[in-house]
């Protein structure tokens, strides 16, 4: 690009990060770029703004200065503070307006709080065209900052729930310029520059994590909730419940239903009708979060939008750029050191932080976890003795909260990877490190930057209080998961559509013709993706600055690395770390595509189509009786579109071999047969050696294949992605603990802490720091029926009358009766030996799955095949009942009671497609018409294994068996 063309660009297409990734130890790291290539270039495709937005131009002409130093700030109302006012002349204490100038001495005093302004300030999420900015006058200021008195001498401050940090003074990087187009040239200057960049180093002064405000009165307060010394009055004299347990309730009942910051409003008033007057009861909102103490400081990071340098405040308009359509818009992180030290309050959050050291493998050699893939081995090499370790995994990715508009949401979550599988996606074990709010995606080097600080200062160990001890944590992100767009602006990549766009090998896509999007052609031993060839990408991207091309050139020389990303800083190898997760790349990639494949009308000339076949296929799927476990109904094919992530995962593992047998041609379903079992071994509960050898076969065959059965305009990017599934479940764990699944899901749950169309991050925050400290309010609670109700809400409920609990886990569902049938009778005299008293029942909840007996006929699932161990061999076979034996003692005795099932085997064999043994599909051909009374297995509940589902053929039953026990919904 020569100078003429450059000098032409505009400020808004123009502008770099030129910044050194220095490690904050001042140690250089292994995985440090290399500081001649560590210029952080911004994508071309965020430069994207909101032009609706509109100014008040008195509010464009004022001037604005800051009041002192930054300081941690109280928050109030839950908006960001802003140190600026209006320039004016001076006036005395009690003249104050708004043409008042404040003497900036007295302003700087340490013991008066730097004014805070009206929440209208703050920009709109969903973008500037609804809310002028404006500057309040001084008396606006100081009574929207909590101030009761104008009086320079009695400001005291209101109280309020939660802190928040001022961002610091930040120095242009460079002098304002009359013409934009003359900005140009300051681009790349600093690439080559001797001096570093102080931009990324001004988002992470937003806020010094070590400088707190001293303790308001709601933090007194929300300490004295966690201390049983202080004294708790009840609601009302002579009530039976105290103020803590009525707030602790209340909050219970709210996480439980979901209910709105108004619908709270609404249920305290309502509650405060029924009580006697006076009382003690929060009968407002504001009432309710100053008993809760919601204290925590956020850090509020504003930027430019258009050319992303930092600002003051929200007000502070870009002096560089001379686009009239700027505006500033802002971020949020959280303090990560906070929230890890609210779970290690919780009394069992240690023992649950040792799941890796307590778990049960199945076979030691397997990969079971996270913890068993090659990554996290490399990482455990580093541990330090006598610490506990706390191993975390990023996610993130866009949410659309409103309808009316392209606002987005993307939450930066941390999930910890020591929890066992079904503690570690649950809200309250959630790390949040930041969220961004725009109609456009997040710049990785801008959004990351202050949370990769946080997380070096937690390599290096924190101290944190348990049970009344203190513990040093060191914290590690080992990996990361997210869909493919995701994942490309996180690493600074060309987009999924782009020629090399595959963040785990260097292949270059093809585009057959301008209609046919970027294609992947099979190819064999493709050179993987590195550190040492990503840093010789992003030097040969800076230099050439890469981001600019309108059209790709010399691509071979920078494979879609379009710059550095702190991404690479803070996991361990961003090509090995960072997942390929099933739910985007298979179930709504692949399997979808192949569906449309099949059953579009526009490929109904095609080989491979059955649309013809369709009323056939969807008469098999409208008589499917799937068992409890499965959430949703298989619905038709002609109902595709309406389909979930869950349903492509269920068709594909379960009915597609057995509702398209002798649908498709022979050629086409044994290339089904390589991808269902290819992708079955990786999604187990205990992945072997002998399985990935085999995946990596049957997955590099299906792919192979694809290309000629489906033509070269079908190998879509996530086609391609699948060849390196078998190396990702080898490096990160199966496929089931690295998908996004449980990620999707929290999405929603954080959906649900929104009611509101302003602040929506800080919305989050404050009800997600609610439902961290709920288990440790509930659980300091004195024991009485407040505690129960509120452990009862907390719990996962299950709408099922529980007769009695036969064991850990074990549970007796509905009423237990006489026997009325005789075989029952002779087949339990064949297993006891004595009198006793039997009765029988028809539904059994053992590890959170429902076994319903073929004798309960009000359900319309099924639920009755089972897999089970006898004699230390599995079998399988369908429950006629379940019994509970028990002694005819006459008075109270200690016999125990003993719950087994009467099961009818069933003789199957493994589905097998031209020499593919598809593992957890079985076939049994029906032959046993009648009750045979020698043929019952009667054995204990707990030997119970796993429900099945059944599908009917036509003289034959299908069995298919869960993949993990996982993902069973």
């Amino acid at each position: 690009m020569d100078e003429e063309e450059e000098a032409r660009l505009s400020a808004r297409d123009h502008y770099a990060i030129a910044r050194l990734l220095n490690n904050e130890s001042g140690e250089t790291g292994d995985l440090e770029l290399d500081p001649t290539i560590s210029d952080t270039i911004l994508d071309e495709d965020l430069f994207t703004f909101d032009d609706s937005l509109e100014l008040d131009p008195a509010t464009r002409s004022q001037t604005l200065r800051q009041i002192g130093r930054p300081r941690v700030l109280p928050l109030q109302s839950r908006c960001a503070a802003v140190a600026t006012i209006q320039s004016c002349s001076t006036a005395g204490p009690s003249q104050l307006n708004a043409t008042t100038v404040m003497d900036e001495d007295l302003l700087n005093r340490t013991d008066h709080h730097p004014i805070q302004p009206d929440e209208e300030n703050l920009p709109h999420p969903a973008g500037q065209s609804s809310k002028k900015l404006r500057m309040l006058p001084i008396k606006e200021h100081l009574q929207t900052a909590g101030f009761h008195s104008l009086s320079m001498d009695t400001f005291s401050p209101l109280p309020s729930p939660m802190s928040v940090a001022s961002p610091s003074d930040v120095a242009a990087d460079t002098e304002s310029v009359p013409d934009e187009d003359q900005f140009c040239a300051e681009y790349f200057s600093n690439y080559h520059s001797d001096e570093d960049s102080t931009f990324l180093d001004d988002f992470g002064a937003a806020m010094d994590l070590n400088q707190m405000s001293p303790p308001s009165s709601d933090e007194e307060e929300a300490q004295s909730l966690r201390n049983d010394s202080v004294p708790d009055p009840p609601v009302y004299k002579g009530a039976p419940i105290t103020v803590r347990e009525s707030l602790t309730a209340i909050l219970s009942f709210v996480q439980s239903e979901h209910i709105s910051g108004a619908g709270v409003g609404r249920l305290l008033s309502l509650i405060n009708l029924h009580l006697l007057q006076p009382n003690n009861f929060m009968k407002t909102n504001a009432q309710l979060f100053k008993k809760l103490g919601v204290d925590d400081p956020v850090a509020i990071h504003y930027f430019c939008s258009i050319c992303y340098k930092s600002r003051k405040g929200p007000t502070d308009l870009c002096d560089s750029c001379a686009d009239t359509s700027k505006h500033v818009q802002y971020f949020i992180t959280f303090p990560l050191e906070s929230q890890l030290k609210k779970m290690f309050e919780r009394p069992d959050f240690v023992e649950d932080i040792k799941y890796r050291q307590t778990r049960s493998k199945k076979n030691n050699e397997n990969i079971e976890d996270i913890c068993d893939g090659e990554v996290f081995k490399e990482a455990e090499k580093s541990f330090v003795e006598n610490c506990l370790h706390v191993s975390l995994m990023w996610n993130t990715d866009g949410m659309q909260v409103f309808t009316s508009n392209t606002f987005s949401l993307w939450p930066f979550y941390l999930v910890i990877t020591d929890l066992s599988p079904k503690k570690r996606f649950l809200s309250e074990n959630l790390l949040i490190g930041g969220v961004w709010g725009s109609v456009v995606k997040p710049h990785p080097n801008v959004f990351l930057l202050p949370i990769y600080k946080e997380l070096k200062a937690l390599e290096k160990g924190v101290d944190v209080k348990s049970n009344g001890n203190s513990i040093k944590v060191i914290v590690k992100v080992v990996c990361g998961t997210c869909d493919s767009p995701a994942k490309a602006c996180f690493l600074n990549m060309k987009s999924h559509s782009g020629f090399y766009s595959c963040p785990v090998c260097t292949i270059r896509g093809q585009k057959p013709s301008k209609d046919v999007p970027t294609v992947f052609p099979y190819e064999e031993n493709v050179r993987l993706r590195n550190l040492d060839d990503y840093q010789r990408h992003v030097k040969w991207a800076v230099d050439h600055k890469v981001i600019l091309y309108k059209t790709p050139r010399n691509e071979e020389k920078w494979c879609g690395i379009k710059g550095p990303t702190i991404l690479s800083s803070i996991e361990p190898n961003i090509f090995d770390s960072t997942a390929t997760d099933s739910m985007h790349c298979v179930d709504l990639g692949v399997t979808r595509q192949m569906l449309h494949l099949w059953f579009d009308k526009d490929n109904k000339d095609q080989n491979f189509s059955i649309f013809k076949k369709l009323n056939e296929v969807n008469k098999r799927m409208r008589d499917l009786t799937p068992p409890h476990y499965l959430q949703r109904t298989p619905q038709t094919i002609d109902k595709l579109i309406h389909w979930k992530a869950t349903e492509l995962r269920s068709f594909l593992v379960n009915l597609s071999l057995i509702v398209l047998e002798n649908i498709l041609m022979p050629a086409y379903y044994a290339h089904l047969a390589l991808f269902v079992k290819g992708v079955s071994l990786l999604n187990t509960s205990s992945v072997s050696e002998e399985d990935l050898v085999l995946a990596s076969l049957f997955l590099n065959q299906f792919v192979s294949q694809f290309q000629d059965l489906y033509g070269i305009e079908n190998m879509s990017f996530n086609l391609h992605m699948c060849t390196h599934l078998e190396r990702i479940v080898r490096k990160l764990g199966p496929l089931w603990s690295i998908g996004c699944y449980k990620l999707e899901d929290i999405n929603g749950r954080l959906g649900n802490f929104i009611h509101g169309t302003c602040h929506v991050g800080l919305q989050i925050y404050s009800n997600l720091s609610i439902v961290t400290k709920l288990p440790l309010m509930v659980q300091n609670l004195r024991e009485g029926a407040a505690k129960n109700y509120c452990n009862s809400l907390l719990k996962k409920r299950y709408r099922l009358k529980i007769s009695e609990k036969i064991g850990t886990g074990l549970y007796c569902v509905g009423p237990l009766r006489c026997v009325n049938s005789a075989y029952i009778i002779t087949v339990l005299q064949t297993v006891v030996a004595k009198e006793c008293n039997v009765q029988v029942y028809s539904r059994l909840l053992k590890d959170s799955m429902l076994y319903v007996s073929s004798s309960y006929s009000r359900g319309k699932k099924i639920s009755s095949y089972v897999k089970y161990s006898k004699d230390g061999i599995v079998m399988y076979g369908n429950v006629d009942c379940f019994a509970c034996i028990s002694c005819m003692c006459s008075i109270s005795c200690n016999c125990t009671r003993e719950h087994v099932a009467i099961i009818k085997p069933k003789a199957v064999n493994v589905l097998e497609i031209q020499g593919i043994e598809v593992s957890h599909l079985f076939r049994h051909y029906c032959t046993d018409v009648c009750k045979d009374l020698t043929s019952f297995d009667v054995i204990r509940v707990s030997d119970l294994q796993t429900v099945l589902f059944k599908i009917n053929g036509s003289n034959e039953i299908f069995l298919c068996e869960p993949l993990n026990d996982f993902e069973k919904d």
